[in-house]
């Protein structure tokens, strides 16, 4: 009889253990891990002046430089300590995120407007850029106003030509937390594209 109960005991033992096994197996997080990596080829082209000039890489459309919702993890990017104050700004009406150029040249400058109904209403904008391997290159808080260019350097030693990055964005004011957010890929290039040339001038 005692040797039956460890019998039956052993079996019990070897199937928790089994059945533990199997658990670790379907572990979510294992089969599920998060992203360290992403494709940020497709790039929405804008000239100096800013206008739209087609897109470029493996896609034919693309939501970039929108009112595009942030997930928890994207907002982290921009969840960083300032100085700027949320004092005066105001809820304006943004309706676009507008940048110039892009491509952009390594060591040059990109610009970058709110675009308003309303002209000269001030708010808070944060931007953060990373590149393909969800590495955060720089972060930015300033007090902008709507319909007003600001610019933001492309140093040679943070961003390399023929490299693609993202920037976020989130406007605020001291009533509404979220005024407008979203994000945009830009392509640096080592030269100025002439003729539309963007593989033989950027990479």
């Amino acid at each position: 009889m005692t040797q039956l109960l460890i019998n039956i005991r052993f079996c019990q033992l070897l199937a928790l253990l089994g059945l533990t096994w199997l658990c670790v197996g379907c572990d979510p997080t294992t089969n599920n891990p998060q992203p360290q990596k992403i494709d940020l080829s497709c790039v929405k082209l804008f000239d100096e002046s800013g206008q739209t000039n087609g897109i470029y890489g493996g896609c034919t459309q693309s939501p970039d430089w929108g009112a595009i919702a942030l997930t928890t993890t994207e907002l982290s990017f921009l969840t960083f300590p300032d100085t700027v104050s949320l004092a005066g700004t105001v809820s304006a009406n943004i309706t676009e995120f507008i940048i110039a150029p892009n491509p952009v040249i390594r060591d040059g400058a990109l610009s970058f407007m709110l675009r308003s109904t309303t002209a000269d209403q001030p708010v808070k904008l944060r931007l953060a850029i990373i590149d393909e391997d969800l590495n955060v290159l720089g972060r930015y808080s300033l007090r902008a106003s709507t319909n007003k260019t600001n610019a933001i350097q492309i140093n040679a030693g943070t961003y390399a030509p023929g490299k693609f990055y993202r920037v976020y964005y989130r406007a605020s004011s001291q009533s509404d937390s979220n005024l407008f957010e979203g994000f945009g890929n830009i392509l640096v290039c080592k030269q100025q594209v002439i003729n539309g040339d963007i593989d033989g001038d950027c990479f």
